[in-house]
């Protein structure tokens, strides 16, 4: 395959994984992108990206009667750790395009990075001939300087690289340069810090989560603390934790009564217990109907259950994995992989959909509650609400994952 037409497919793939967030409402939407290859006379290449839907959490098909975790080295990523002394930056950057020959840019694409010290590093979801991948951003910053490179997957010699400075505003500025067919389409970027999600001072805490994976990645949707009833809610718009109302498609609000939050993951980015606990469930669900898909489905999934030093215990669930690393039964401390994220099930791009359900100690019923608890300026409407409960924070110190909405 010559280089041009592997750019053709890089940048269209870069593309779509900006497409996957923005389109993601409750029905499945389609983007097709098309693009000519540059060897004159060859057949059109079509590249196609979907907007992702997910599981619902009250409707999630019931476990299996057994389960069992799939082949997967717990070893290979125990050097993988959490840390609390880290910056979260969304990076805006120039869309290019390659077409019959020539490279234009229109537009621009948004991804969130994490520094450490002075690395700044990501990752984003990026397909490549119908496969999921992801391209990987490493760089540093030092001298209020910014040094940094974009590699997308299986296409030797083509990055894009970003070098800008630190402005008296807090955010860096500066020029991208890609190489090769574009390598004359300088362009702008911006790469600007993000607050991490802070609670009510009048909430409820109960610090006992870490994060469930590394980095920082574009949510999709929210809580929605109207009523967290997917599927069966329909009253046309999302309440976030911070009281807003959301109509649905806007950013954040794809999924009516959505009943977690969904982080848009590259495919098999390591999972990681938030808390100690013991997997209640692992493996494959059993099959049922999904709406967005019109058809019968299934996914993999882990539920964990932990108890907190009061007592109060929680239950999370990690949906839409591409493969599973414990069993039932099997004990996990705060940390350990528990499986890879991917695109299973009622889901149409990889993501995780991360989901908490609370267990009242009077009935040992277990109801869906937000980690981010509510700060909204009126009362929780979930919390009122004859199925519903009280969120609690549940985030440790510096470990609540930055909330930063895809297509805002």
């Amino acid at each position: 395959m010559k280089l041009g037409r592997w750019i053709i497919l890089a940048l269209l793939a870069l593309l779509g994984s900006f497409w996957l967030g923005h389109y993601h409402t409750q029905h499945s939407q389609q983007s097709v992108l098309m693009a000519q290859r540059l060897d004159t006379g060859l057949k059109t290449d079509l590249v196609q990206f979907t907007g992702h839907t997910d599981d619902s959490a009250s409707h999630f098909p019931s476990p299996k009667a057994s389960s069992s975790g799939a082949p997967f080295s717990q070893a290979s990523h125990s050097e993988i750790r959490q840390s609390t002394a880290q910056q979260a930056w969304v990076l805006e950057f120039p869309q290019h395009w390659v077409k019959d020959g020539d490279c234009q840019v229109q537009g621009t694409l948004k991804t969130l990075l994490t520094q450490r010290e002075d690395t700044v590093s990501g990752r984003l979801h990026w397909v490549w001939n119908g496969q999921n991948a992801a391209a990987q951003f490493t760089g540093q910053i030092t001298n209020r300087t910014l040094q940094l490179e974009m590699v997308p997957p299986h296409i030797g010699g083509f990055s894009i690289t970003f070098k800008g400075k630190l402005t008296p505003s807090g955010m860096i500025a500066g020029t991208t340069k890609a190489k090769s067919m574009c390598r004359f389409k300088d362009g702008p970027f911006t790469l600007t810090p993000l607050a991490q999600p802070q609670r009510s001072p009048n909430a409820k805490v109960i610090p006992l989560f870490q994060k469930p994976f590394d980095g920082e990645f574009l949510i999709s949707n929210y809580f929605d603390h109207d009523e967290p009833k997917q599927f069966v809610d329909s009253n046309g718009y999302m309440t976030t934790w911070q009281g807003t109302q959301l109509a649905l498609g806007q950013p954040g609000a794809g999924i009516d009564g959505h009943g977690g939050y969904d982080w848009g993951l590259p495919e098999n980015t390591p999972l990681k217990a938030v808390a100690d606990g013991v997997v209640t469930f692992a493996g494959e669900g059993r099959s049922f109907f999904c709406p967005p898909l019109q058809k019968e489905t299934t996914g993999n999934y882990v539920y964990l259950l932990h108890t907190a030093p009061s007592g109060e215990q929680f239950e999370t669930e990690y949906v839409h994995l591409s493969q599973v690393a414990v069993k039932e039964g099997d004990r996990v401390n705060a940390g350990d992989v528990i499986g890879l994220s991917g695109n299973t099930g009622c889901s149409t791009g990889p993501h995780l959909h991360f989901g908490v359900r609370r267990v009242i100690a009077e009935t040992g019923k277990q109801v869906l509650v937000d980690p981010y608890g509510w700060t909204g300026p009126r009362r929780d409407p979930w919390s009122t609400s004859l199925s519903g409960h009280e969120s609690i924070w549940l985030w440790q110190p510096g470990q609540a994952p930055v909330l930063y909405e895809y297509g805002r």
